[in-house]
């Protein structure tokens, strides 16, 4: 009895797992929706597209009618139309744009034996972003009256609720506010409707920044900051792009970089001011002098005259000839005027600290001269012993 029975209880179990099963699977997409809602962005400015996508899910792919409806916030979004998916078929779609909320009805044609399937997005609402709107954007999407091509009901109703961050309209003005360089003043004064500038920097600037506004969210590209070598010109462009990039507008800024100052090279003579110490001036612009000394320096050949300049002059300031320092004069040489040799003494108490070009010491008679009158005289001694030795003796007279 036993085992006739266990056939029995195996077979009831099965068919009760079935239908549990067949239960779950129901219930399982009963609960699904049928359509979902989203937007194709979060967040959008004036004057900018929206687009709300209806899509189909699990239970809608057996739809044959449905009807649609979006409410959204007036005072910031405008409705501008619905687009449906071909696989929907033509005339399947009745719009009302007219209203707000803006419906939508679809009904497969019935000349087929089962409806289409559905899957993926069948319409989209398209919406406009007001040019003044800012804040937070309300849109509600429903789905209801969804039925089977037997026209029995399919799935409950579905609803969503989205949000649009909006902002104002970006701008298509496309120029600078302010414009300030990191050296040296533009030439003219900055202006928004002036394109082109220059600017003079020192030899020691090798590169320049800008600190450039742009008008209502545009964009500041610079294309370079480093300068050519001193002494030449670089062209800077500062270019500006409206917010809602359909603009541009470019500025040029010319840089003119000063050249560097010759270098001073080993043996060059230093350059000093007009009459400094060590630049006297002119000899007419010495204090006058005795007209003895003037003979004299009037008789000096010109390369010891400009020895004597160099030597004698004074700069501004320096005593005169009466206080025995400062200018002083110097008579030509003995062998040119026949007087007596002098010598030359460098001024005292300048203040330059140089010492002089040249500096001949006083003495009475030059030293070559000495030398030849004692070398004469050795001469003449040896001539006179010479010939006293060489003398025949007398003879004596008997």
């Amino acid at each position: 009895m036993r085992a006739r029975l266990l056939p029995l209880l195996a077979l009831a179990a099965l068919l009760w797992a079935g239908n549990a099963a067949a239960s779950a699977l129901s219930s399982g997409q009963a609960e699904s929706p049928a359509f979902s809602f989203r937007l194709d962005r979060q967040a959008a400015s004036g004057g900018e597209l929206v687009q709300l996508k209806m899509e189909a899910g699990p239970t809608g792919k057996q739809a044959a009618g449905f009807r649609a409806r979006v409410q959204y916030d007036g005072s910031a979004l405008q409705y501008v139309e619905t687009k449906t998916a071909s696989r929907l078929g033509s005339g399947t779609v009745r719009v009302n744009g007219g209203s707000n909320p803006v419906y939508a009805v679809y009904v497969c044609g019935v000349g087929g034996k089962s409806a289409p399937s559905l899957s993926g997005t069948v319409l989209t609402f398209v919406f406009q972003v007001k040019s003044g709107a800012a804040g937070s954007a309300f849109l509600r999407a429903d789905a209801d009256d969804i039925c089977d091509f037997s026209g029995s009901p399919l799935a409950p109703d579905c609803s969503s609720a989205l949000w649009l961050e909006t902002s104002p309209a970006l701008s298509d003005e496309a120029r600078l506010t302010a414009l300030e360089p990191s050296a040296g003043t533009l030439e003219p004064a900055f202006s928004p409707d002036t394109y082109e500038y220059r600017l003079a920097v020192g030899p020691e600037v090798g590169s320049v920044l800008f600190r450039a506004d742009a008008a209502r969210g545009g964009t500041v590209r610079v294309n370079r900051k480093t300068l050519h070598a001193a002494g030449s010109e670089t062209e800077i462009s500062i270019t500006v792009t409206s917010a809602d990039r359909s603009g541009k507008a470019e500025y040029t800024v010319t840089v003119a970089r000063a050249a560097k100052p010759p270098e001073s090279r080993a043996g060059d003579p230093p350059t000093e001011s007009a009459g400094g110490p060590e630049n006297p001036p002119p000899p007419s612009s010495a204090p006058a002098a005795s007209g003895s000394a003037k003979a004299a320096a009037a008789s000096v050949p010109p390369r010891q005259s400009y020895a004597a300049e160099r030597v004698s002059a004074s700069g501004p300031g320096a005593p005169g000839p009466e206080s025995g320092a400062g200018t002083q004069t110097f008579p030509s040489p003995a062998w040119q005027t026949g007087s007596e040799p002098q010598t030359l003494k460098a001024a005292e108490g300048t203040s330059s600290g140089r010492t002089p070009d040249i500096v001949l010491e006083r003495s009475r008679m030059p030293a070559y001269l000495v030398g030849m009158l004692a070398a004469g005289f050795c001469i003449a001694i040896g001539i006179a012993l010479f010939l006293w030795l060489a003398a025949p003796p007398k003879k004596k007279k008997p």
